[in-house]
């Protein structure tokens, strides 16, 4: 069997530039081709970055938010503790309303237990010492009013506010019944 070898005839009657001119419109992209991958793949780019960017931004959000949630919480929560077992309602007086709240708790020997809002926030004290934030740095409090009410003869307490930081905030409203 005889080996046969590539002709090479036709190649050779063209010259190195119509050679040169062949393998350049066959291969690689035109410049008009370029520039639209180009606006195709920044496109594409953008679009991902502003994906990215909303939900980090999202993310952020929804931590201020359960901040805020979670400081609401704690605070109805400890209100809640105080009440719970309460001898007497010292301030505000029945009927009335104010931004401090004062109750002596029965067999607790660090009475009264104090409530106030101080430079946004909420504070305790209890047997006259020095006050400790209930809240976080994180959240702000404003227009907190306790309102001593009559519910039925039960003494209750109205506790309305509002809580919030840089992206979020909440109400506070809730009624509890002095135990």
């Amino acid at each position: 069997m005889a080996t046969k070898y590539p002709d090479f005839t036709e190649d050779s009657r063209q010259s190195r530039s119509e050679k040169f001119m062949n393998i350049r419109k066959t291969t690689g992209f035109t410049l008009i081709e370029t520039l639209i991958y180009a606006a195709i793949v920044a496109g594409f780019i953008t679009v991902s970055l502003s994906v990215v960017y909303q939900m980090i931004d999202f993310s952020g959000r929804l931590r201020n938010q359960r901040e805020i949630n979670e400081n609401q919480r704690f605070l109805i929560q400890k209100l809640d503790w105080i009440l719970n077992s309460a001898d007497t309602i010292n301030s505000p007086p029945l009927g009335g309303s104010g931004n401090t709240l004062s109750v002596n708790k029965l067999n607790f020997a660090q009475n009264p237990l104090v409530v106030d809002a101080d430079g946004g926030a909420v504070r305790l004290s209890s047997g006259g010492g020095l006050p400790v934030p209930l809240t976080n740095n994180y959240a702000s409090t404003t227009n907190l009013i306790f309102e001593h009410l009559n519910f039925s003869g039960q003494s209750a307490l109205r506790i309305t506010g509002t809580l919030f930081n840089a992206s979020a905030s909440t109400s506070i409203d809730a009624t509890i019944i002095v135990k």
